[in-house]
């Protein structure tokens, strides 16, 4: 195995594990006798259950051995398939809960600032050399294997790469990532804990070290904006918005 492959794998099996220690941390306290705090949402099971999933659905299959191909139709409608009950089970769960005021000018210029932090942490790594050193001592590729599923995808299947990356992706995991697992968390431990754990799951689940330090910062920005936003509808819309530019850049780079 690579050692990329093996650092990629140790991130993210030690981002999880924070996750898990976190809501341990917070358990301990879980008690129906405390108020209201078990019986809301997500409880103690719900919340157990939810790191559970993302166990199965992002930390075990990254030990796999990964090969580069195509998003096939049939991949992107088990994925929907699989986030379907979760956004069903979350809007259950909130309504009447989150009730987000939409200022579109604040909105636009959260995602304006949000694009300018991610930029600028890739701009820093590329000048402090943090980049070609990885490369040079790990041989960890260039282009993540979610960038080169997609290039071959918009190749064969345009359509069905806009439907996972821009569609599919965001929605299923903003609901996974911030409205059950940030929330689980910041009941746990607080929110600056919380944001930072999700934030590193959230980039070592893409297993790509050269972008972990800024998809890492992009996962934190996106629990900033549920905070901000008061609801999934900014994230959804700022990742959404992220993976559409990143899209789009893939396809005037394809040859």
């Amino acid at each position: 195995m690579p050692n990329y492959v093996t650092i990629c794998n140790a991130c993210l099996v030690g981002s999880y594990l924070l996750c898990v220690l976190l809501f341990i941390a917070g358990a301990l306290r879980w008690s129906p006798s405390r108020n209201s705090l078990a019986r809301s949402f997500p409880g103690i099971w719900e919340a157990g259950g939810i790191l559970l999933f993302t166990a199965l659905l992002f930390v075990l299959p990254s030990f796999s051995k990964q090969s580069s191909g195509t998003i096939e139709p049939a991949a992107v409608a088990a994925q929907a398939a699989i986030y379907l009950p979760f956004v069903i089970l979350y809007a259950v769960r909130t309504r009447g809960e989150e009730k987000a005021a939409f200022y579109l000018g604040r909105w636009l210029a959260f995602v304006f600032l949000s694009f300018l932090v991610v930029g600028a942490s890739a701009a820093l790594m590329e000048f402090a050399g943090l980049d070609r050193w990885l490369v040079e001592k790990t041989g960890c590729p260039l282009t993540q294997d979610a960038v080169v599923f997609a290039r071959e995808t918009l190749r064969t299947s345009p359509l069905t790469a806009v439907i996972m990356i821009v569609l599919v992706a965001p929605v299923g995991e903003e609901v996974i990532f911030r409205g059950f697992l940030y929330r689980t968390l910041k009941k746990s431990s607080g929110r600056l804990p919380a944001m930072l754990a999700v934030g590193l799951f959230f980039g070592a689940v893409h297993m790509s070290l050269l972008q972990l330090p800024q998809l890492a910062v992009l996962g934190t920005l996106l629990c900033v904006a549920y905070e901000y936003g008061k609801s999934l509808l900014l994230p959804i819309a700022l990742h959404m918005i992220f993976n559409g530019m990143n899209l789009f850049f893939i396809m005037q780079n394809s040859d």
